[in-house]
């Protein structure tokens, strides 16, 4: 059985990539952006600005999937689903192997499930509840960090008044390079984001602590299925304290 800490820890690095966004679990994400010229504009933006135009692009093609890739000390292999059944709010799940074994992390606006976990974790049910309040290793993981791959707002929040600068155009796909503003931290990890000719993501690359974690989206438009566990298949997130 894998050591809880070390759970976290690798849920924590790969969700920071592999996570979703949803009305319930990411508050950090901003919801609207001012407007922007398109991906062919070739001068820098506000990391907040591009985020929302890839939001806008991510929900007008209604759902994509995705593949996360972690090296390091700790390699992690992730896949993504996503869609915006309403329009607007994001299902998603994300399943990954780590520390040899399969989690497997469902959002949707009635909350945050995961699956996988030891038994006991989960009160002996299948899927545990993530709440929005715990503060344990596990629910930060997955509640806090997930938000930057399926939603890349999440992370390009993190750069308050810095910019995304053009780096390279090719092929349709123009990649930035995210830094922050003069005279404050550079942003929890260095970010690099590719998007296509319509402002959807091809690829996020982010950096931290050594790890290198990185999303590369496709099958945008395809038919995703994103099943969120019933009532009876869910219990309770029961960590130990001590």
């Amino acid at each position: 059985m894998p050591d809880r800490a070390l759970i976290g820890v690798a849920l924590a690095l790969t969700l920071l990539a592999a996570g979703a966004c949803t009305t319930a679990t990411t508050a950090s994400a901003p919801t609207s952006a001012p407007a922007s010229p398109s991906a062919t504009s070739t001068g820098p933006v506000d990391p907040a600005v591009l985020g929302g135009r890839v939001h806008a692009a991510m929900v007008k093609a209604g759902s994509g999937t995705g593949t996360v890739t972690m090296t390091g000390s700790q390699p992690v292999t992730a896949s993504l689903k996503f869609a915006y059944p309403n329009g607007q709010n994001q299902v998603s799940q994300a399943t990954f192997a780590m520390v040899g074994s399969q989690i497997d992390a469902v959002y949707a606006d009635n909350g945050t499930f995961v699956k996988g976990l030891p038994p006991a974790l989960a009160t002996g049910k299948t899927w545990a509840r993530v709440e929005p309040n715990e503060t344990d290793v596990v629910s930060r993981a997955v509640r806090e960090i997930g938000g930057a791959a399926s939603d890349p707002r999440a992370a390009l929040s993190a750069f308050p008044g810095g910019q995304a600068a053009v780096v390279e155009r090719q092929g349709g796909t123009t990649r930035y390079a995210v830094t922050a503003a003069s005279g404050q931290a550079a942003g929890p990890v260095p970010l690099d984001l590719s998007v296509d000719d319509q402002d959807r993501p091809t690829r996020m690359t982010v950096t931290l602590a050594g790890q290198t974690v990185t999303v590369v989206y496709r099958d945008w438009g395809a038919p995703v299925k994103v099943t969120v566990p019933s009532a009876d298949e869910v219990g309770a997130l029961s960590l130990p304290t001590g």
